[in-house]
């Protein structure tokens, strides 16, 4: 298999992609650690002053492990085809990036539409944790 011959420009982009990867890998497994720490860590009983058992606080913590995951995935892709110049590999994590940017694009509109009922909803919430604690 040839070897496509690079210049400096195109050798410093390969280089810049994975840092960037290797960084976005590195938070992708900070989250997940994050999460399982949350999730089983015997420190984290006494470290928060609510009760771990609720639906919210596991669905909080399974949304940090899936983000992690979905991130190191995508990074690690990417990293793959960066070091070993896969058209397939740089195309799927093209792809992913593309899939990414448009769920995120689509949740800022559905937080964008939904603001009322989240004020309403953050507010109650708050009056309600000081009222208690």
């Amino acid at each position: 298999m040839a070897r496509l011959a690079m210049d400096g420009c195109a050798q410093m982009c390969k280089c810049f992609l994975i840092l960037f990867n290797i960084m976005f890998a590195l938070v992708g497994l900070g989250l997940v650690a994050l999460g399982m720490w949350l999730r089983f860590g015997a420190e984290t009983r006494g470290f928060f002053d609510i009760d771990l058992h609720t639906t919210q606080f596991n669905i909080g913590v399974m949304v940090l492990v899936v983000t992690g995951v979905l991130m190191l995935l995508v990074a690690i892709i990417g990293d793959c085809g960066a070091c070993n110049n896969s058209k397939t590999a740089l195309g799927v994590f093209s792809g992913l990036l593309t899939v990414l940017i448009i769920i995120e694009i689509a949740a800022g509109v559905m937080a964008f539409m939904w603001s009322d009922r989240v004020k309403h909803t953050h507010t109650h919430t708050q009056s309600w944790v000081v009222t208690d604690y």
